[in-house]
């Protein structure tokens, strides 16, 4: 997957917090963290294919199955 933020990625929104954040999944598996401002700004829910906009995610948070982070829905 191309690294450049310009590029919409198509995700599948599995998983909600308590926080309000959220993850959604790639088809390979992969999943990119969706923090809780973006999803209130999207208005996002559980089964919704999304188009985000992707960064990595922190370093500290990154891991082989989470390796994004959405800035925009």
């Amino acid at each position: 997957m191309n690294t450049s933020t310009e590029e919409l990625i198509q995700a599948t929104m599995t998983d909600l917090t308590m926080s309000g954040s959220g993850f959604a999944t790639l088809p390979d598996g992969r999943q990119i963290f969706l923090p809780g401002s973006v999803v209130k700004g999207s208005g996002a829910n559980i089964g919704d294919v999304l188009s985000c906009k992707v960064v990595p995610n922190y370093e500290d948070r990154r891991s082989e199955n989470v390796p994004w982070r959405a800035f925009f829905v």
